[in-house]
This record gives structure tokens, C-alpha cells and sequence, in this order.
């Protein structure tokens, strides 16, 4: 009799710490939405807050080093319904001392329209010329930097590109062997190499900037890929070893 009160008190206490919906019906709660934070980018040398779209579950997101850009839209293929968001190696809108190789700017060439979401096909834009030393915050600018050329140094070595850090990890650049694609026949570089990232994020703005009549310039193309290097199978200088 004693065992059979003990066996009920014991199914008793279970049933108080194991309600009856514990054998799977429990709900679970509901995965916490990524929200990404406000980001500067210039446009037209203007600095404006940057909106990019939460990313929807399992949506991949891109970082560049401690930074991140915003959550994959698209299938990896520019389109000329996009407008465009440059990723400047190096600059000096995104920098930490302990990332100094990742320091980058933000560069869109327009706006949404009445402050809607538009999709952006985000670009690479990468110093190879050491000598280089523009921050660069205009598409227009940007674009005349990738047209312009320069003759690489006999000891050249795309080590010595400011962007190297950015060469090595996202295009895969390792050394001048993997540059020889963009060397044309008169041996020359690109100052600004421009190349597809080959994904598109989803953003608004926050903020408009003020229209300022544009400066006389020089003449560019409107759209980058025009600046975008194809390859031509000239040679560069064997990379220096590494120490």
C-alpha cells in the first residue's frame, strides 16, 4: 500500500513539472529578425545614412572585415535595372587601427526614388597603383581613376597595391601571376580596378542630400561596366618571395 501512495506522489510531482503539452506541442519562439544598423555612404561627395534591408531568414550576409554590408539579394549577375554600390579599397570612412587592412568607403552612384527600397549591385573598386592616394567619395571620380593606367616598376609587386588585403581575400589575388588578366598589351595596369562582387543588396536612405549644380569634369561613362577590366593574357614581373 505504501509503494503504490509512493508511485502516485511520483506521478503527481511529474505532472506539476512536465505540463501536458510537453511531449512536443510546446511553441517554440520565433528566430530574432537581424536588423542591420544606419550606414554612411557618399553619394556625389556627400555623406547620407544608408538603410540596408534586414535580411530575411537563412538570407546570407556580407561582411568585410568587422563591417557589414547588407544581406544577399539576386543571382550574382549585375543588371542594368540596379544602381550601384562601390566598396573602395582603401579609405577613410570605415577604419579601425586593429582592421587598418579593410578600411574601405561606401559609394553609391543614385538615390532610390521617393524614398523607396532599390536594389544595388555592389562593386569592387580596388587600388593597385601605390601611388594613388585619392579618398574617393563620387561614382564619376571613381570611374576616371579606372580608366586612367600605370606602368607597373620592374620590382612591382601586388603586395605593394593599398588594397592588397582585399585583393587576397574576396578575388582571390595572391600574387602578380593572378593579375596578368588585367595587364594590357602596353604592360599597363588600371589604377582602379573595377569588378563586379557579383551580388546585389536591397536599401533605401534616410537622409537626401541637397542637389548642388555637378563641376565641369571630364567626361565618363555612366555605367561601370564600362570601366570593368576583361581579361588579356599579357604578362606581369614575377612576384618578389615572401619574406
Amino acid at each position: 500500500m505504501l509503494r503504490a501512495l509512493s508511485i502516485a506522489s511520483l506521478a503527481l510531482c511529474a505532472g506539476s513539472l512536465f505540463p501536458a503539452n510537453a511531449g512536443g506541442l510546446l511553441k517554440k519562439s520565433a528566430p530574432k529578425m537581424i536588423e542591420i544598423p544606419a550606414q554612411p555612404v557618399f553619394y556625389s561627395g556627400v555623406e547620407i545614412k544608408f538603410v540596408p534591408e534586414s535580411p530575411a531568414r537563412r538570407q546570407r550576409i556580407v561582411n568585410v572585415g568587422p563591417w557589414t554590408i547588407g544581406a544577399r539579394v539576386g543571382d550574382g549577375k549585375p543588371s542594368d535595372k540596379r544602381l550601384n554600390l562601390y566598396i573602395v579599397a582603401p579609405g577613410k570612412q570605415y577604419q579601425l587601427s586593429d582592421h587598418a587592412e579593410f578600411n574601405h568607403n561606401l559609394v553609391i552612384n543614385a538615390v532610390p526614388k521617393e524614398d523607396k527600397q532599390a536594389e544595388y549591385d555592389v562593386w569592387w573598386a580596388l587600388v593597385l597603383d601605390p601611388t594613388l592616394e585619392a579618398d574617393f567619395q563620387d561614382e564619376h571620380e571613381l570611374i576616371l581613376a579606372a580608366q586612367g593606367r600605370f606602368e607597373p616598376s620592374r620590382g612591382y609587386d601586388v603586395k605593394q597595391a593599398p588594397s592588397f588585403a582585399i585583393l587576397q581575400r574576396f578575388l582571390k589575388i595572391h600574387d602578380n601571376t593572378d593579375l596578368e588578366e588585367y595587364i594590357r598589351e602596353d604592360k599597363t595596369l588600371p589604377r582602379v580596378l573595377i569588378v563586379p562582387a557579383k551580388f546585389a543588396i536591397r536599401a533605401s536612405v534616410e537622409s537626401m542630400p541637397v542637389a548642388e549644380p555637378p563641376m565641369q569634369q571630364t567626361e565618363a561613362p555612366d555605367n561601370p561596366k564600362d570601366a570593368v577590366e576583361t581579361p588579356t593574357g599579357s604578362e606581369l614581373p614575377a612576384s618578389s618571395p615572401q619574406n
